[in-house]
């Protein structure tokens, strides 16, 4: 009822046509306002704010390990090493998913990967 104050522009923005919530909020975060307000009654707010982070940082570690992949390209020769490209992020949490792409036993003894749409956030 309260979006009906507000300019014109804003309402879209926050409606959709159908009238319905334009966004949700995830699951992940509800989870994490969830345990952050009942922490808060429990204990403290600096303890409540510090579990939050922690369960926000390893949901984000969790839902990042999904987004690399690696495609091989066309392998003619079995002098030239088998060259395969990497996309996404590769950090410690995607290390199990990269090696899963994979197969030792298939590939040749020297395979190039080619980093040109990923990168390594690792150091």
């Amino acid at each position: 009822m309260l979006v009906a104050l507000l300019p014109l522009r804003l309402r879209n923005r926050c409606l959709r046509a159908d009238g319905s919530r334009a966004k949700k909020v995830p699951r992940a975060d509800a989870f994490v306002i969830m345990v952050v307000t009942i922490m808060t009654l429990l204990t403290d707010l600096a303890k409540a704010v510090i579990c939050g982070v922690a369960i926000s940082v390893l949901m984000y570690v969790y839902e990042s390990a999904e987004f690399i992949s690696v495609a091989p390209r066309e392998w003619c020769s079995t002098d030239e090493p088998k060259i395969y490209d990497v996309h996404g992020v590769l950090f410690f949490g995607s290390t199990s998913k990269f090696l899963e792409c994979f197969s030792v036993e298939k590939d040749p003894e020297k395979v190039r990967l080619v980093f040109e749409s990923s990168y390594v956030s690792d150091y």
